[in-house]
């Protein structure tokens, strides 16, 4: 949060490499920049191409993810998974939200949306196909543009934890 003191024991450089993009369980989604639209409130259509950070960060780390989410529509920040490599769920990543968004609303939401590991990964095929796992959603006030942002804390299958805040431009 704003004016909150650091919440990570990390290193400065390498908090800094850490803070270059969301890092989260193997098969997250860093989609910065990109905009999803769910459809029909319980799915969101195949993401476009993301940059995937397959390791989870260090234990307690705070990280900082930037999303441009459109005016007037729901979005989808990033979707979080923790598959097999025969790509049956391993577990779902508990989301909690810390601290809401001061100009909309965000939803945490269990479903079933592609994951996106890379190439590399021994799981690079369960992206064929849609997997259980969970969503962060925002929805901007009616009419708003401008900034906002949200905490949220993530506890993975492996009781893993960090916290993340989202610097969200609405556009």
């Amino acid at each position: 949060m704003p004016g909150s003191p650091a919440r990570s024991s990390v290193p400065g450089f390498a908090r800094a490499a850490l803070l270059v993009g969301l890092s989260a369980v193997a098969g997250c989604a860093d989609v910065r920049s990109t905009t999803l639209v769910a459809a029909g409130g319980t799915q969101a259509p195949v993401p476009p191409p993301r940059k995937v950070f397959p390791m989870p960060p260090p234990e307690g780390a705070h990280l900082t993810g930037r999303f441009t989410a459109p005016a007037n529509r729901r979005s989808m920040i990033n979707a979080w998974f923790d598959l097999n490599a025969d790509c049956s769920t391993y577990g779902i990543t508990t989301v909690r939200l810390a601290s809401p968004p001061g100009h909309g609303t965000a939803e945490v939401m269990q479903g079933r949306w592609h994951p996106n590991y890379p190439r590399t990964n021994q799981r690079y095929a369960c992206n064929l196909k849609p997997a259980d796992g969970v969503a962060l959603f925002y929805t901007p006030a009616p009419g708003f543009t401008g900034k906002d942002v949200l905490d949220i804390t993530l506890i993975t299958p492996h009781g893993r934890s960090w916290d993340t805040t989202w610097l969200i431009d609405v556009r």
